[in-house]
């Protein structure tokens, strides 16, 4: 067979247009050429998190903030190195009167799926930056969970005041021109600037 003795390797993925270069390397042949035989595993975030240490995978594609906690408590994982500075937002419906991050203060955030999610994640740094303590004791933000397909839907009708999403997501909103950024991971400093 053409993959024997090449090296058996269960990537994980989650769909997010972050994740092309996985899909990439597959179709192009580059796993095969350096040995590889891939198979190409479908998960979600709870997954992607879990995975690797239960050995349901070998490896992801995912944001080293996401496993910190993980690693913490004795995840045995290896690290890399980057592959794109993010597709991390914070977006507001397009006709709110939030025009800063600052303006988040006291209100409602939806986030995909649950909280500890990378947008989440990302969101709460942007706010402590921003002089809001993002910790839910605190008080200083509501965090409110949705599906991500349900995102748009809850800005759009006043069930949160802003969305941290990511990729296809925020760019769907955006052009479906239900929503601005306030903050971007791809393009807002020191955050462009890191892997």
């Amino acid at each position: 067979t053409p993959d024997a003795g090449k090296t058996k390797l269960k990537v994980a993925y989650i769909g997010l247009t972050c994740e092309a270069p996985i899909f990439v390397a597959y179709e192009k042949g580059f796993y095969a050429d350096e040995g590889l035989d891939v198979e190409l595993v479908k998960t979600d975030w709870d997954g992607l998190r879990e995975g690797l240490g239960l050995g349901r995978f070998d490896a992801n594609h995912t944001l080293i903030m996401y496993l910190l906690k993980p690693i913490e408590q004795g995840l045995d994982v290896k690290i890399t190195g980057g592959i794109h500075t993010g597709c991390l937002r914070i977006q507001v419906g397009v006709n709110s009167d939030i025009k800063t991050v600052k303006d988040l203060k006291g209100k409602r955030i939806g986030v995909p799926i649950h909280l500890g999610c990378p947008p989440q994640l990302f969101a709460s740094r942007v706010l402590a930056a921003n002089g809001i303590d993002p910790r839910p004791e605190k008080n200083e933000v509501t965090w409110m969970t949705f599906a991500q397909d349900v995102l748009g839907k809850a800005v759009e009708d006043g069930r949160v005041d802003a969305i941290a999403t990511s990729d296809p997501i925020g760019t769907i909103l955006l052009g479906m021109g239900l929503v601005r950024t306030i903050a971007d991971q791809a393009e807002d400093p020191p955050y462009r600037d890191e892997y």
